[in-house]
């Protein structure tokens, strides 16, 4: 059924609206870390600390998170994400996995966190998300507990394996960490 708008001031509100999501959808689109095809190791540097009680945390650029989240099923289905929203009452992803288990709509925990990585044009911002439950994010989590912060050092991860078998490991570097002065967060 087609939504009809009554009234100047909804006139105007429906205006606002579409202006402002035409801004979102014009806004800079988050650059995605992944390894290019050949390469197995890349040097970044964290830019968000995981708790705002680390040595670390600046405020401008918040924190790492986990997300509770659904792939749609299919082939590229992991291209397509949606945040769980079962907290607020209801999930169509949740009922789907109720109804049919082996359809792909499981929850899934992912943690994304804000990097500054040189993948050869020198050093960028990427998002980087990794399964919550995964090595690599116990690594990054308990280097957090032992050293007190993520962002006061280069790290070098390592990538072995394809497909399902591949595997993130982390390590921190000595040298001199990149400058992020300059850097802003997604």
């Amino acid at each position: 059924m087609a939504k009809t708008i009554k009234g100047l001031a909804s006139i105007k509100a429906n205006q606002q609206a579409q202006q402002e999501r035409a801004a979102s959808a014009n806004r800079p689109k988050a650059d995605w870390f992944k390894f290019a095809k050949g390469v197995t190791n890349v040097t970044v540097r964290f830019l968000q600390e995981l708790d705002p009680e680390m040595n670390n945390y600046r405020e401008d650029r918040g924190v790492g998170f986990i997300a509770t989240e659904h792939n749609a099923p299919g082939d590229k289905g992991w291209q397509r994400r949606a945040l769980c929203t079962i907290d607020d009452g209801e999930c169509y992803a949740c009922e789907r996995h109720k109804l049919n288990y082996k359809e792909g709509w499981r929850q899934k925990q992912n943690l994304y966190i804000n990097i500054l990585a040189d993948l050869g044009d020198g050093p960028k911002v990427y998002i980087l998300t990794r399964n919550a439950n995964s090595g690599f994010s116990q690594q990054l989590i308990e280097e957090a507990v032992l050293e007190g912060s993520i962002t006061d050092a280069n790290y070098r991860i390592t990538k072995s394996g394809e497909g399902t078998t591949t595997q993130w490991l982390l390590r921190r570097l000595k040298d001199e960490p990149f400058d992020d002065s300059k850097v802003e967060v997604f």
